[in-house]
């Protein structure tokens, strides 16, 4: 349960859910890991149909067990290709990532953009995209990272692209998804990264939790959201006919993945 205490997990999930509606009744989680934010959302919402899908089977095997110790019964997990995503076109109400398409680069393939039109396949018209990146105004980080290539030190966790806002809205948009929105969150986290290296780092991520707490009162979210670690951004998958009206009907979703796998080879954990 330790997972889903960490500051880190506990201040994106707060971020990412409040893009997700009680109307959103198919969720799905897109390079999941070991499960952490999916099994917070299906706890979150017990009516809701969650499926998390990574590529990991080490990965998965945590998450299942995540998922049983908090005997979350609308949770399953998939074994899949985020490229090659196994399910039906529009399936969807929402679907979201988080730290995983900035992992792709536009050099050779697959790219974050064949990531992200994946994600906009499977999601219905009208329905929810939602992707978390690291912020490149979050200057502590991008000069770790820029320190760590003038070094040659590969950084721990591989290539890793940081995204303006204007950047992913425009990539957002160019896939369909419109009204884009962005928010933030935990503009300190690098500090506390670093503190392995120094205790100076500690005290600069003290003070810019106040720093946030300040401005955020100020006026409602700006430093979180301007230089937050990570951004969030979500959009709504643009209609053929260009309208925004989404079917709000109060369908029973049926607990069950299977009905939205396309392959029938593919196993739902």
């Amino acid at each position: 349960m330790e997972v889903l205490q960490n500051r880190f997990a506990k201040e994106a999930f707060i971020k990412i859910s409040a893009f997700v509606t009680e109307r959103d009744r198919r969720i799905l989680e897109v390079g999941c890991g070991t499960g952490r934010f999916c099994t917070l959302m299906a706890c979150q919402r017990p009516h809701a149909l969650v499926i998390g899908i990574d590529l990991s089977e080490n990965a998965l095997d945590i998450a299942c067990r995540l998922r049983n110790e908090v005997r979350c019964h609308n949770l399953s997990f998939v074994k899949g290709n985020l490229f090659r995503l196994p399910f039906l076109d529009g399936y969807f109400d929402a679907v979201f990532s988080e730290g995983v398409i900035s992992h792709f680069s536009m050099e050779g393939a697959p790219t974050y953009v064949d990531a992200l039109s994946e994600m906009a396949r499977v999601t219905k018209p009208g329905g929810t995209v939602i992707a978390s990146v690291p912020n490149w105004y979050c200057f502590p980080h991008v000069t770790y990272k820029w320190i760590l290539r003038r070094l040659h030190i590969p950084y721990e966790y591989g290539y890793e692209k940081s995204f303006s806002p204007n950047e992913i809205g425009r990539l957002f948009r160019s896939l369909g998804l419109d009204n884009v929105r962005y928010s933030g969150y935990y503009p300190a986290h690098t500090f506390y990264r670093l503190t392995r290296f120094s205790r100076f780092f500690r005290l600069a991520g003290t003070l810019t939790d106040r720093a946030e707490k300040i401005c955020d009162l100020a006026r409602t979210n700006w430093f979180s959201r301007v230089f937050g670690f990570e951004i969030v951004a979500v959009g709504h998958k643009r209609p053929p006919d260009g309208s925004f009206s989404r079917n709000d009907t109060n369908e029973q979703i049926t607990q069950s993945s299977g009905e939205a796998i396309r392959n029938s080879q593919t196993s739902v954990l």
